[in-house]
């Protein structure tokens, strides 16, 4: 596994992090009823263990623990020889890529986390219907004219000039008192 360079750098809402995506090309998608689910869906049924996968780690002394999240996922790539993607809404993306020196297919998953009631959740993703490219803008304004003159320097040895010192002893008891009532 790989990490990706970060998006965002920063905890980000789902919302925010799919209009990131579509920014890119890409878009959630759901499975519906009547089409048959995608790779990047079926992946996504085993990870909300919607159905069942068969993917198991076989310990020596006999157990065997069904696979969940990220090992699951790694044991698919290097299984399908596919590279896998997965964008998250707290942390930098990861890149699975499996041992094998032929190009592969990518998918992309979206790993959302709710801080508030701690439920991550699993979304496919696929491309944009209707994407198109865009670039960045950039925006520059001119820069105005300056009115005030530049600094000069001072002279070697010359005094800084400094702020008149308050003289605090002028105050008498009778001002501070009707200021301090002026207040309350």
């Amino acid at each position: 596994m790989q990490p990706l360079e970060n998006p965002l750098q920063r905890k980000i809402s789902k919302k925010k992090m799919i209009m990131w995506l579509k920014f890119q090309g890409l878009a959630v998608c759901e499975t519906t009823t009547a089409s048959k689910p995608t790779l990047p869906q079926q992946i996504v049924k085993y990870l909300r263990n919607e159905s069942p996968h068969g993917f198991h780690l076989h310990i020596p002394d006999g157990n065997n623990i069904s696979l969940k999240g990220v090992l699951l996922l790694v044991a698919i790539a290097h299984l399908y020889e596919i590279r896998i993607v997965v964008f998250s809404t707290c942390r930098k993306p990861v890149e699975i890529i499996p041992s094998t020196s032929r190009v592969c297919n990518t998918i992309a998953l979206l790993w959302h986390r709710d801080s508030i009631l701690s439920i991550g959740a699993w979304y496919p993703l696929g491309p944009a219907q209707n994407w198109i490219k865009q670039t960045p803008k950039i925006y520059t304004n001119p820069i105005a004219a300056m009115d005030s003159p530049p600094a000069v320097k001072r002279e070697q040895g010359a005094v800084s000039k400094r702020k008149a010192r308050a003289n605090y002893n002028s105050i008498s008891d009778d001002i501070l008192k009707d200021s301090l009532k002026a207040v309350t």
